[in-house]
């Protein structure tokens, strides 16, 4: 049985059949990246309630069309909780304006009475807000007590980042 060589260098054109692994489409109309925009925060910020308080991370941006998405890429690094008190433990919440987009991420709860450094947190998110204004995305965090502080940013060194990214259709 011979086997043919096809030389793909030749500026292969056409379909591949379904049947071949293909998706019987002879073009694609993907979404496009319209826009990056990114930010860090490098100010140590402590919380001591069960109140939510801005991290320092923010970013504002304008979509150029309703039918855009916004992709949110957050890292919040450097959390640390203070020593006193062993229940204490961090919440944080991902927001775009004053709407709360994901919440419950918690980190810190481990039972020991010393200063920790805890866990970085990532969080990923396709947000579809329909809209061309100004659209500010954040995150926010609190202590799951109001006992002693969470810290985010810790001793100024440890960067938290956020990207975001408008993909148009």
């Amino acid at each position: 049985m011979a086997i043919d060589k096809i030389d793909v260098t030749k500026g292969i054109t056409g379909i591949l059949p379904v049947a071949n692994g293909g998706t019987g489409a002879s073009s694609f109309s993907s979404g496009k990246i319209l826009q990056v925009l990114g930010q860090k925060a490098t100010t140590e910020v402590q919380n001591n309630t069960t109140t939510y308080a801005d991290t320092g991370v923010t970013i504002d941006i304008t979509p150029s069309a309703t039918s855009s998405k916004i992709a949110v890429f957050c890292t919040i690094n450097g959390i640390r909780k203070t020593y006193e008190n062993t229940a204490n433990g961090l919440i944080l919440q991902l927001l775009r304006d004053s709407t709360s987009l994901v919440g419950g991420l918690y980190s810190g709860f481990d039972g020991v009475a010393v200063t920790r450094y805890m866990s970085s947190i990532s969080v990923s998110y396709l947000d579809s807000p329909s809209s061309t204004s100004a659209l500010t995305y954040k995150m926010q965090f609190k202590n799951n007590t109001n006992n002693n502080g969470v810290i985010v940013q810790s001793d100024d060194v440890s960067h938290s980042s956020i990207v975001v990214m408008e993909v148009g259709a």
